[in-house]
């Protein structure tokens, strides 16, 4: 990470402790349950997985944004299933924000150009 981006972040957190209004630095933003992996150990494909659409997903980034985020982390299930995730990244650092992911690798090959998008995690 820069020292530019470690530097905003840490005025961020700066302003927020002096004025006392907590802003949702980091977030952990699950895009779906559905995962490709079936490990024996995890419900999570097996849960119900209601799904929001790309545009409503736009707006919680950019409200997330506004909030004074620093860093979204895509996680779910497996993020790389969502046919709309690279149009989520190039939105997250449009709005200046760092883009991280979790996921089990298994579909990194497929979904190269997707993963080089982001700011952490490849």
């Amino acid at each position: 990470m820069k020292t530019s981006h470690k530097l905003r972040i840490g005025a961020k957190i700066a302003v927020s402790r002096l004025t006392g209004r907590p802003h949702p630095f980091f977030v952990q933003y699950s895009l779906l349950n559905a995962c490709n992996a079936k490990c024996v150990y995890c419900n999570s494909p097996f849960r119900e997985d209601p799904q929001l659409d790309t545009q409503t997903h736009l707006k919680i980034l950019a409200e997330f944004s506004r909030l004074g985020t620093a860093r979204i982390k895509f996680l779910g299930g497996e993020p790389l299933l969502r046919n709309d995730l690279g149009i989520l990244i190039q939105e997250v650092r449009r709005l200046g924000m760092r883009s991280a992911m979790v996921t089990s690798g298994m579909l990194i090959p497929k979904r190269l150009d997707v993963v080089k998008q982001l700011n952490e995690g490849y």
